[in-house]
């Protein structure tokens, strides 16, 4: 009993002993645990410090960088504006210059264009000169032109005169000979008739009479067949005569003078106005001529025809 009893002790004592050594074991873990914990926190306030030191120094750094980069950037604003200050001077003076050859070049085309006016001013005059003394003398030419025409027409006027006296001797000759031939003939128609009717009848007498009569009336048929054709012959000699002069004249007319028409100035003269003879009209002018008051362009004496002529 008393060894259980100094064994309950004993284990009391243990117990005590074992408590005592836990209590002051869980301590000591307690003040570790507290130490490590105060310690990596400090640590841990390092770490923030050096972080939020080096995040103070990248910012300065950056501030730096930036206010050297706004130092570079206005230098080259700068930079740029006396650039783009030079660049508007020389587009200016560059302008100036241009508008300076511009006046120039103006005043010289300017000048250049009242020398070409002042030479075509000076061609026209000089082009109206000669045409007026071309033109006058062209109607130089054309009055001599139209006296030489005159003459041969009067020339030729007299000439079928002459042909016309000759003719109408002609003819009257030719009457006599056709009256003597009647006359013959009447004579011996008397004288058949009369023969006939000392040898017949009555009856015999005026188929004598008949007979003479009807030979009476073929030769005045004949006589006035003679006369007809001797007007168509003095007719056909008058027309050959005048279309000879007339042609002649209208030849050597346009041999002398220019061939060109005379109212559209451009085609070749081919037809001639009778009875004025004057060669002066292409075809187609002719027709207008000839369809319009149908004077000659020349004289103006109205034609009654117009003839093509054949060179």
């Amino acid at each position: 009993m008393a060894l259980r009893r100094g064994y309950i002790v004993d284990l009391l004592i243990v117990g005590a002993v074992t408590l005592s050594i836990f209590f002051l074991a869980g301590r000591r873990v307690e003040l570790s645990h507290g130490y490590y914990k105060m310690r990596r926190r400090c640590e841990r306030e390092k770490k923030r410090k050096a972080k939020n030191d080096k995040l103070a120094a990248a910012r300065r750094q950056d501030a730096a960088q930036r206010q050297l980069r706004a130092e570079k950037e206005r230098e080259l604003r700068k930079a740029n504006r006396e650039k783009m200050a030079a660049t508007r001077n020389f587009k200016v003076e560059r302008a100036a210059a241009a508008k300076k050859e511009r006046a120039r070049a103006a005043a010289a085309l300017a000048a250049e264009k009242a020398i070409v006016a002042q030479k075509k001013a000076n061609d026209r005059a000089l082009k109206k000169e000669r045409a007026a003394a071309r033109k006058a003398e062209q109607q130089k030419q054309r009055a001599a032109q139209a006296a030489v025409l005159e003459a041969e027409r009067a020339r030729a006027r007299e000439e079928l005169a002459a042909q016309a006296v000759r003719d109408a001797a002609a003819a009257a000759l030719n009457r006599e000979r056709a009256d003597a031939v009647q006359r013959e003939r009447v004579a011996a128609a008397a004288v058949l008739a009369r023969d006939l009717r000392a040898a017949q009848d009555a009856t015999a007498a005026a188929d004598a009479a008949a007979a003479a009569a009807l030979e009476l009336e073929r030769a005045e048929a004949v006589h006035r067949e003679a006369e007809a054709r001797d007007r168509r012959e003095q007719d056909v000699a008058q027309e050959r005569a005048r279309a000879a002069s007339t042609a002649a004249a209208a030849s050597a007319a346009m041999e002398e003078e220019d061939a060109s028409c005379v109212v559209c100035m451009e085609a070749e003269r081919s037809h001639l106005f009778a009875p004025c003879g004057h060669l002066c009209v292409c075809e187609m002018c002719a027709a207008l001529v000839m369809s319009g008051d149908t004077k000659c362009p020349m004289c103006r004496v109205p034609a009654t025809q117009i003839l093509k002529v054949f060179t």
